[in-house]
């Protein structure tokens, strides 16, 4: 049977114990539950796993030992951002979640015009740490040794603002243009830009094609906001060799 992955968020040496408290402990003891002797795979999102050993349990924490470690890259060949508009929380945690196993860089949440959600600045904080644990919680499921980085919420005006030099710029629009696989240019970082539960306003859709996206359709039906993104990730990742 595969040994259970765990995250820590403190960097991780061979032969040097690790404390793992708060989630990450009730994470081991409460869902696995793991106990002394028990062996796992340890990770700290620097590339690299050790096969470890749990020392000791106690209600202050984890104790484990890392082995030696081990560099597996399960990174994709290309870096991709999804910049994704903030959807409801069911939905937006399956796009997080999925967008992470299926190998996304980066996640730039984004506030668009016909979004339902709102968040104000406390509850902004708190989802965006619960997005960060869904983020980690898919690595430990999926293998990767990297976490991606999920971003603070931006409005869609803000994030235009911020294009990234030297990048391929894609708006999942059902009336694209094109269709997705014929667009991608090989070799050159992605930025991929899917909308919310009421998809983007003409003024969006003008804005982000004055920054320089380009906008691309996939097939003839009209995906949901927690479809599309994936879909398109799972087209990108085929087509790079991701997948296949």
């Amino acid at each position: 049977m595969a040994l259970s992955r765990i995250f820590s968020e403190n960097p991780v040496t061979a032969g040097a114990t690790v404390q793992l408290s708060g989630g990450a402990a009730r994470h081991v003891t409460r869902v696995l539950r793991l106990g002394a002797g028990d062996n796992v795979i340890l990770f700290d999102g620097f590339g690299c796993e050790f096969e470890s050993q749990v020392i000791s349990v106690s209600r202050s924490g984890v104790t484990i030992m890392p082995g030696s470690a081990h560099a597996a890259n399960r990174e994709s060949p290309r870096a991709i951002t999804l910049w994704q508009g903030i959807c409801r929380k069911p939905r937006m945690d399956t796009v997080v979640q999925k967008a992470t196993e299926l190998g996304a860089t980066q996640i730039q949440p984004v506030y668009t015009e016909r979004g339902i959600i709102r968040l104000e600045q406390a509850r902004e904080r708190k989802r965006l740490q619960h997005w960060k644990e869904v983020v980690i919680s898919a690595c430990e499921q999926c293998g990767r040794n990297r976490i991606p980085e999920i971003c603070h919420p931006l409005r869609l005006a803000e994030s235009l603002e911020k294009v990234p030099p030297h990048t391929q710029l894609i708006m999942l629009d059902p009336d694209g243009g094109e269709a997705l696989g014929a667009a991608i240019v090989d070799d050159v970082p992605l930025v991929l830009l899917s909308g919310p539960e009421g998809g983007f306003t003409d003024v969006e859709k003008a804005a982000a094609i004055g920054a320089g996206f380009k906008l691309v359709r996939m097939g003839n039906r009209i995906l949901r906001t927690e479809t599309a993104p994936l879909v398109a990730l799972g087209i990108v990742q085929y087509l790079d060799g991701d997948l296949n």
